[in-house]
């Protein structure tokens, strides 16, 4: 990963762990505040059918679910996955980590390789992996077939990000993620 890509990863991270003790005691970023970005950023691995998603508390607020801050939105999403365990995998963040992501996905390229509109649903027989990313309402999508290099710089910020967040099955059954591998044995032995 490039210096600067690594960077903004590492800023992305520092603000949602500065966030999460910063906003233990005062409830967190409200929805309106100006640093709020109501977005979701959903990564797919189809060869395993595998979802994991990362929500922010604005777009919680958005999609209906109760609570005031964001530890009361995170406990109410998180009650009704409770009840699909297929959504094990998802996990709710701070406004301000979801923009420090955005930023610095932006920073590295995204916008050269996303696509408008959602990815292809998980479990639908394709291969490899995407993100669908919806933002204020707008919804694009990158696959790694767009660019390979650029894909593992993206899949390197959102997993330090999501890895970051608790999710509410922390204890038993939490998906977390390793850095991606990609290429370690390219031009190795044949």
């Amino acid at each position: 990963m490039s210096a600067p890509v690594r960077q903004a990863a590492l800023l992305a991270l520092a603000c949602a762990l500065s966030l999460l003790s910063a906003c233990a005691g005062t409830g967190g970023s409200s929805a309106g505040s100006s640093t709020s970005t109501a977005g979701k950023i959903v990564f797919r691995d189809y060869t395993f059918g595998k979802e994991m998603t990362l929500i922010s508390s604005s777009m919680l607020a958005d999609l209906g679910y109760e609570g005031a801050d964001y530890e009361e939105r995170r406990l109410s999403y998180y009650s009704e996955l409770d009840r699909d365990p297929a959504k094990a995998s998802a996990k709710a963040c701070h406004d301000d980590a979801m923009t420090g992501l955005l930023q610095a996905l932006k920073e590295s390229g995204l916008d050269q390789w996303a696509v408008p509109g959602p990815a292809a649903p998980a479990g639908g027989g394709s291969k490899g992996k995407s993100f669908e990313i919806t933002v204020n309402g707008s919804t694009t999508h990158v696959d790694q077939q767009s660019d390979l290099s650029a894909f593992i710089q993206f899949m390197s910020l959102y997993v330090e990000v999501y890895n970051a967040y608790q999710g509410y099955n922390s204890v038993e059954g939490s998906v977390q993620f390793e850095q991606p591998a990609y290429g370690k044995n390219i031009g190795g032995n044949r």
